[in-house]
Formats: C-alpha cells, structure tokens, sequence
C-alpha cells in the first residue's frame, strides 16, 4: 500500500494515525511550517507523514478533510528539497472563518499566497512535479483540477521530500483526515486544461 512508504515525522507535535488506506493527522496547538518573511520566526513544528522520491516526473494528491476550529487550522501536502526550502498546498481556515485554498512557496523565507475560497467539507489537494518545476492544484472532484500556482525550487542531486501534514498555529489542535491518496509517475498534459 501507498500508505505504508511514508515516514511519520513530529508526532510529538500530535497525533498521526493509518485508518486502512487513509491517514489521520491531528496537529496540536500552536503547529505551524513557516517561515515569516521578513526574518522574525521560523515555525517547523508539525505532524506529518514524509517519503523520499527521486522521480523527476510524478504527482501526489489526496482528499483533504480538515475539522476548522481556529484561523489557518489545515491540512496540507508538501514538497521539500532543504531545510529552508520548500512549498506546500493547503486546505486551510481563514481568518474570515472561511475555507481556503491557500499556497506557500519557501526559498529561505515564506511566499504565502491566498487562493480561492472553497466552502466545502473537503478538497482535493495535489502536487506535482515535471519539467524541473512544480504544480499546485485543487479539485471538487479528483478528476478535474483547477489550476492554483506555478514555481520552482533551488534543489541539489538527492532526492526530495513529499508528505503531507496538519496544522494549528493559533488554535488548540486540528484533525485531519487524507483520503484517497493517490502517487502518480505520469506527466500531466496540460496544467491549465483540467488534467
């Protein structure tokens, strides 16, 4: 099973739970991956699951349920090449108390960049890779994404670093479940058409 090559990393931090094919990470209070752009903090504390991939093609995705209590309470998938550089794609309460699509690109410090608002119980969240640069998407469905943001990242000869994770920077704690979670080595046609 999928679920079985990922490492669980910062449990101290929460809770990370297999429920059969799906994963159940639940954030404690003041959890939180990033780094604030002018320079005051770096925040790095969450639970997440973690595997290692040296494919320069491939995507990960899966169904995001988060339970919002508190502003930016979420769940994400991620991509790390370093320790000061990464990205990551979450489902994530505002401040509005709305649910969020929001993106956060890190090269040193954090880029952090809200999307749409998606007021829904669940998302589909997915990353992937091809063409030495990086992809974000969300789907209502799993199968027609929308296009959400375009990067790269500096990275050396080894492999990367994908997961997922949760997190609560102001609240008490955050559950959230992955669904359907899904790696795939095919390239994606077209990152702006729905594929």
């Amino acid at each position: 099973m999928l679920i079985e090559r990922f490492e669980k990393r910062g449990p101290q931090a929460g809770r990370i739970d297999f429920d059969g094919n799906d994963a159940v990470i639940e954030a404690g209070p003041n959890t939180d991956w990033f780094f604030d752009p002018r320079g005051k903090a770096k925040l790095r504390n969450v639970p997440s699951m973690a595997m290692s991939i040296e494919a320069p093609v491939f995507s990960l995705q899966a169904k995001v349920t988060a339970d919002f209590g508190s502003r930016f309470d979420g769940g994400t998938i991620f991509v790390q090449a370093s320790e000061d550089t990464w990205a990551k794609i979450a489902f994530e309460y505002s401040p509005q108390h709305i649910p969020t699509i929001v993106s956060v690109v890190t090269k040193g410090v954090s880029d952090d960049c809200d999307g749409p608002s998606f007021e829904k119980e669940a998302v589909y969240l997915r990353l992937s890779a091809q063409d030495g640069a990086f992809a974000f998407h969300f789907s209502e469905t799993g199968s027609h994404w929308h296009f959400l943001r375009w990067f790269s990242l500096p990275r050396g000869s080894g492999p990367l670093t994908i997961g997922l994770s949760a997190q609560s920077p102001l609240g008490n704690g955050c559950r959230v479940r992955f669904s359907d979670i899904r790696l795939s080595y095919d390239p994606i046609p077209d990152l702006r058409d729905g594929s």
